[in-house]
């Protein structure tokens, strides 16, 4: 059965020229595979709001909507890096494995909780540097769609 890539995303995308490019990718990305964006909601985050309750339900809600079968990659500042190739490789590897979703899970403003990540297979920091949340989607989905670049063996990545 063929590999099928999720992307989870805490509330929708606001900037629209990080949507165009969401949007985009995601064109490019499903001439190699069958992908999804599901959005859940975002909680309000006002000036009194306990930050600790919030990322927990957002964590909880997106819990609520994965396959527990799936093979679930967290983004998160204390993840590992990887180039783009190694990327390639990995996602080339669970493909192999059989897994048929791979669910990438991307926090709001305030990231991810413990308690998801601990549910999750892997961890991947995109980089050292602070990115918006809504950025990294977008980083997200253009290394993604370089590794299958890589992996069809196509010049997009040099």
């Amino acid at each position: 059965m063929a590999t099928k890539l999720s992307f989870f995303f805490v509330g929708k995308t606001k900037e629209r020229f990080i949507q165009m490019g969401i949007d985009e990718y995601l064109h490019r990305l499903i001439r190699y595979v069958s992908s999804e964006v599901r959005v859940v909601k975002a909680e309000k985050i006002g000036p009194k709001a306990d930050t600790h309750k919030v990322i927990e339900a957002e964590s909880r809600n997106i819990l609520t909507k994965i396959s527990p079968a799936a093979y679930r990659i967290a983004l998160d500042s204390t993840g590992k890096q990887l180039s783009s190739v190694d990327l390639a490789r990995f996602l080339t590897d669970l493909e192999r494995q059989g897994r048929e979703e791979i669910i990438f899970i991307t926090g709001g403003p305030l990231g991810l909780s413990p308690t998801l990540l601990k549910e999750c297979h892997f961890i991947l920091s995109l980089s050292k540097l602070t990115l918006t949340h809504e950025m990294c989607r977008l980083i997200l989905f253009e290394q993604v769609y370089r590794a299958y670049t890589i992996k069809a063996g196509e010049k997009y990545h040099k």
